[in-house]
């Protein structure tokens, strides 16, 4: 029983003050981590969501280390007594990662490997030493929970690095539309030009449009690419459109309707 160890406190009272404490803490730092996708929607690729994507896992590994052993990063329900962090870590590690990856253009992973492995083992590392809940008989789920929530945090970490603390100069490229496709799913419509590849790329690119892009935009546009070098020599690049004008209300025969080009 959590009640019995006594290197939580001297006294039951005592003891059982730390554990409702340790819950608190557990419990806020659970609510928050489920609201941080929603706010990684709105932060993206920015120096904000390189903040809270840093400054919240280490207030997650403060709390572990600092609650005295009775805060786990992972317990196994009704078969453990400890309160837990790693709903809303692995939350947030998710939020990292969306952020990262939302509307992504990186040309080449292979640079952000190293040291997003770098992070990801002194990760598992300190959760593995702090943060398994040893009452239970079984810790392979919580060893296997803990590895891919490294893995997961160290890449998206990296990948958002890579971009926002990207200061090299741009190489603008000039590219075209060479098509234009929709998908349609849970999310709603979405809306995308095949952009043709430059030189120094071998394979085309899809590029997120707005409506009034696609809609306006003929095949054959002309656009600017700007490749970056990234600052883990991960390069990526982004691609500025032409201005549109609002298009003509959709009608029979207009070419304004949104559908197959």
């Amino acid at each position: 029983m959590i009640l019995q160890d006594e290197s939580i406190g001297d006294s039951e009272p005592e003891r059982k003050e730390n554990i409702d404490k340790a819950k608190l803490e557990a419990l806020g730092y659970n609510l928050f981590g489920f609201m941080m996708p929603f706010i990684a929607i709105v932060a993206q690729q920015s120096y904000v969501m390189v903040f809270i994507g840093i400054a919240c896992p280490v207030g997650g590994l403060y709390i572990l280390s600092r609650s005295q052993h009775i805060v786990k990063f992972f317990n196994e329900g009704d078969k453990s007594s400890y309160p837990a962090i790693g709903f809303g870590f692995m939350f947030l590690v998710a939020s990292v990662l969306m952020a990262a990856l939302i509307d992504n253009h990186v040309l080449n992973f292979l640079p952000i490997l190293f040291p997003a492995l770098l992070i990801a083992v002194v990760l598992f590392i300190f959760l593995y030493k702090n943060g398994l809940d040893r009452s239970v008989k079984n810790i392979n789920t919580q060893i296997a929970a803990i590895a891919i929530t490294s893995m997961a945090y160290g890449f998206g970490l990296n990948v958002l690095v890579n971009q926002v603390f990207d200061y090299s100069k741009p190489v603008m490229y000039q590219s075209s539309v060479i098509d234009a496709y929709i998908t349609k799913g849970k999310g709603g419509t979405h809306y995308y030009f095949k952009i043709a590849a430059w030189p120094g790329q071998i394979e085309n690119q899809s590029e997120s449009v707005t409506r009034q892009q696609y809609l306006s935009l003929p095949l054959g546009t002309s656009v600017e690419v700007y490749q970056k070098k990234g600052l883990f020599h991960a390069p990526w690049y982004y691609v500025v459109l032409p201005e549109t004008t609002p298009p003509a209300p959709a009608g029979s025969g207009n070419g304004n309707s949104p559908g197959p080009r």
